[in-house]
């Protein structure tokens, strides 16, 4: 199984280069600037794009396991 680097993902480019020391030590509701489109999001909107992406990937892991269906 490849390891996966974990990104934080800008929710409006998908770019990821934000910076993991900032969003470490962001609040919940504090605003970070997207370095490649300019947008501004709060750290929860952030996080909200990496459970998203993480769902989607675990679907298509499973997906071809029987037994596990997609809702």
């Amino acid at each position: 199984m490849t390891r996966l680097k974990p990104v934080t993902k800008c929710p409006k480019c998908g770019g990821t280069e934000i910076e993991t020391a900032a969003f470490a030590k962001a609040s919940p509701n504090d605003l970070l600037t997207c370095p490649n489109c300019g947008n501004r999001s709060t750290k929860d909107e952030f996080v909200a794009e990496l459970l998203n992406e993480s769902a989607r990937r675990l679907q298509n892991a499973l997906r071809n396991i029987s037994g596990f269906k997609p809702k």
